[in-house]
């Protein structure tokens, strides 16, 4: 089986989910799949073409069983097509909203990168002018590739940078830092002000000066 995503699979995903395909072929070639690279391709195709039918949580849970049953329980396949189990089934239920809002950050997720406002948000009640933070890795200031998720408090930066990804095997805390700077409301693309995470998305490409503050 030579299975490959199609342009229209590969647009579905981009343009209407919104997944990074790099960060996700990343993933996929980091498994060192061998011969199931085709297998995995084949039931991402399937988690698409579920999507649109009217029972499409049941098909993409029915697609992920009958995938699982020839691989290890807990394994690193495994894992990989539960989480993208869970996004699929997101999506179905509510949309990029979902999608977005209840991504797994905590552990590998396909990367969302928002490139226009998603709704409902509450950007009108922002400030013109505004502080964020983001609590990362120190080579996303060097390598100027920031994230996209970042947040009104200064406390929720800390807890991203120092505490969330202790358990993760990549977590070095000497390389965890906080960075900061001031945006217009008009570059912001998402905003949940009543969640404690007071969560801002902004255009990434448009952020200037910013800085490292611990």
């Amino acid at each position: 089986m030579d299975k490959k995503l199609s342009e229209n699979e590969k647009e579905f995903l981009t343009d209407k989910m919104s997944i990074d395909l790099v960060h996700l072929e990343e993933k996929i070639n980091s498994l060192e799949l061998k011969g199931d690279k085709a297998l995995v391709n084949y039931i991402i195709s399937s988690f698409i073409s579920s999507v649109n039918k009217c029972n499409g949580k049941q098909y993409i849970s029915d697609t992920f069983e009958r995938a699982v049953e020839s691989i290890v329980f807990g394994g690193e396949l495994y894992c990989f097509l539960d989480t993208l189990r869970h996004a699929f089934n997101s999506f179905v239920a509510g949309g990029l909203y979902d999608l977005y809002i209840y991504q797994e950050r905590e552990q590998w997720y396909p990367k969302i990168t928002l490139s226009s406002e998603l709704k409902p948000n509450d950007i009108v009640k922002l400030p013109m002018f505004f502080d964020i933070y983001r609590g990362c890795d120190e080579s996303e200031l060097y390598n100027k590739q920031y994230g996209q998720s970042w947040s009104r408090s200064l406390d929720v930066a800390k807890e991203f940078a120092y505490t969330h990804y202790v358990s993760q095997s990549w977590y070095k805390k000497a390389d965890r830092c906080i960075l900061t700077t001031k945006i217009a409301r008009n570059i912001v693309l998402f905003s949940m002000q009543s969640s404690h995470e007071k969560e801002i998305v902004p255009v990434i490409k448009k952020l200037i000066n910013v800085q490292l503050i611990s």
